[in-house]
């Protein structure tokens, strides 16, 4: 970001990213910042022009959620100029592979995705602008914080996991919030070390590869326990995803009698679609 640069804000700005990436941020620097509507994206007319949006104000870059992603290609590109486009980011949940690959070969800019709280400032990983990008990972982590994947037990760090080891996402730095005012809602969100170092527990579950870069595997509240065996979500979800029909998946537990949990997914079709459930279930197998 420099002083030339506009700013699409189109996440609401009572949100992190709203109030710091696509807000304080800009103005900190002199950049502009093009608010789409009081309602953000979700204000009429904002999908169908979006190109025309960007094109206009010659944006430079925006922040979206999955969701975002997949509407946008309900609205075709052809014909509108995306040149002051330096990357589109995504957070707020993980996006499915096959998405970014559909936006980016329908639009020509990468996104990049990247991963943070609201208690660590918003952006605590990001996939570097001018480096390596991998579609899926949630990048490396920012500077001046230290973010790990670490076995837990007990509200203390049991030892750091190995890599491309899946553990809980904790990090710690002068990003980090105090806590909450209300004791009860700091349960389970600091864990120490054997330093005696505080470190936030993010609540999801990662891996991190040899070159840094973090890959989220799930939520350890969502993990769906089918007869002893836990199945993340995500694994359901990408497989989903492959489909051409299909534009987001999200897999859960259902209540079992006999086994506990058993996973239902459940998935957004795109416009005009005429995919059936036995197509879906044989792609699925």
């Amino acid at each position: 970001m420099t002083a030339d640069k506009s700013i699409l804000g189109g996440l609401p700005l009572f949100h992190v990213n709203g109030a710091l990436v696509t807000g304080l941020v800009p103005l900190m620097i002199g950049a502009s910042i093009v608010i789409c509507t009081p309602q953000g994206y979700r204000g009429d007319g904002v999908f169908p022009n979006f190109r025309d949006i960007i094109e206009h104000f010659k944006v430079s870059a925006f922040s979206g959620v999955p969701t975002v992603y997949s509407t946008l290609m309900n609205y075709p590109a052809k014909g509108k100029d995306l040149s002051s486009l330096d990357a589109a980011i995504c957070g707020a949940a993980p996006l499915p592979v096959e998405v970014a690959r559909s936006f980016q070969e329908a639009t020509g800019v990468e996104i990049l995705e990247g991963y943070g709280l609201t208690e660590a400032t918003c952006a605590s990983s990001l996939n570097l602008l001018h480096g390596k990008k991998k579609i899926g990972s949630i990048g490396i982590r920012i500077p001046y914080q230290q973010m790990v994947c670490a076995e837990l037990k007990d509200n203390k760090v049991v030892r750091i996991c190995d890599t491309d080891e899946i553990g809980a996402l904790i990090m710690k730095g002068p990003n980090l919030s105090l806590g909450y005012q209300l004791e009860h809602q700091n349960e389970g969100l600091w864990v120490t070390d054997e330093h005696g170092d505080t470190w936030l527990n993010s609540g999801d579950l990662a891996r991190q590869d040899a070159d840094g870069y973090f890959w989220l595997t799930g939520r350890k509240k969502e993990l769906i326990v089918r007869g002893g065996h836990n199945i993340e979500p995500k694994l359901i979800e990408e497989t989903m995803c492959k489909h051409p029909d299909v534009t987001l998946a999200a897999a859960v537990g259902r209540p079992d009698a006999h086994a506990g949990e058993v996973p239902v997914c459940y998935v957004q079709i795109a416009d005009n679609s005429q995919v059936s459930d036995a197509g879906l279930l044989a792609f699925a197998s």
